[in-house]
């Protein structure tokens, strides 16, 4: 029975859904926890912030490694490796004694989050027809947007419990949950290209541009803007992906297809997605920090969230139901 459920759409949809949303969640939470975390542990704000980039930043270099190891191995196999780490990820940072192994826990909860998007998304947006678009359109606006407002409300009321290990311990949960959905639903997946060769440089490159960036940005909330801790990893991240971007365009047998990511439409969906979602969760911060500092304690931020995550549901349920009509009217 178990085999025949695997590539069913509706636990391409769940795998999806956990796999994104625990992490997603957590990114935006941790602003409300910061103070908490930091006071438990024994660390600096800035400590504390620091990590949080370095969290982000092993997203990317996760997602960008998973796809290369994709491209050599079976995806089934991998994403259930890739829950694995997380959940066991999840639980050091839950039992964290001090900043160190939260750290830790941190990015590598990061890297195996980056890498689950990978093998979650590409086969919920291209194995099924195209009449599920429109369905997945709205699980993928969900399990990302939806995720990042959530993080405030889940962080505020966390803080305010004067708990922020059980945010972690939920996200191990979630994880543990998404990894049985994993093993029972994700189709086995042939590899695309079993000898091909490491794409090194794009790897390299890929480490520099999003460490040296998150790190600079989070530095922000100690340093000013003009400040040269902040500007030149800044600047140095910056040059990394123009670097990273140069060299995929004309490497052949590139690991990121950057023409590709231009024209075929599954693909460039799944980078929109991923950008906005970054762009959404930096929004989703600065919001939370104006609040701040306006005065509102976490909880108060967390009342004043509670519509967002409503909005996007329904932002994202119009975005996919309303173009079916604009088609048959056309």
């Amino acid at each position: 029975m178990l085999p025949r459920l695997r590539g069913r759409y509706g636990l391409a949809v769940a795998i999806a859904l956990l796999g994104l949303v625990p992490n997603v969640t957590l990114q935006t939470s941790t602003f409300a926890l910061g103070g908490l975390v930091s006071a438990d542990l024994g660390a600096s704000a800035t400590a504390v912030q620091v990590v949080g980039g370095l969290g982000s930043a092993a997203y990317a270099v996760g997602a960008v490694t998973a796809a290369q190891l994709a491209q050599r191995y079976g995806q089934r196999r991998l994403f259930l490796g890739y829950g694995l780490v997380f959940v066991a990820a999840s639980v050091v940072t839950a039992s964290a004694p001090g900043i160190a192994l939260f750290s830790v826990g941190r990015v590598v909860e990061g890297l195996a989050a980056g890498a689950m998007l990978i093998s979650a998304l590409p086969p919920l947006v291209a194995r099924f027809p195209a009449s599920r678009l429109p369905l997945t359109a709205v699980v993928v606006n969900v399990g990302i947007f939806g995720a990042s407002t959530l993080g405030p409300i889940v962080g505020g009321y966390a803080a305010a419990a004067g708990s922020w290990r059980a945010l972690f311990v939920a996200s191990a949960a979630l994880g543990a949950l998404g990894w049985i959905v994993a093993l029972v639903g994700y189709a086995d997946i042939d590899p695309a290209d079993p000898e091909g060769t490491v794409d090194r440089a794009a790897l390299a490159l890929t480490v520099v541009a999003t460490v040296a960036t998150f790190v600079g940005t989070a530095l922000l909330t100690g340093a000013a803007a003009s400040s040269p801790t902040v500007w030149i990893p800044i600047a140095v991240g910056l040059a990394a992906l123009v670097a990273l971007l140069w060299w995929e365009d004309r490497h052949e047998g590139s690991l990121i297809p950057v023409r590709a990511l231009s024209t075929q439409l599954p693909v460039t969906g799944i980078v929109v997605a991923s950008i906005g979602g970054a762009v959404f969760v930096a929004a989703v911060d600065l919001l939370q920090q104006v609040l701040a500092d306006g005065g509102a304690a976490p909880e108060e931020i967390a009342a004043l969230c509670w519509p967002m995550p409503v909005g996007v549901v329904v932002g994202a349920v119009a975005f996919g139901v309303v173009p079916g009509p604009l088609r048959r009217r056309r």
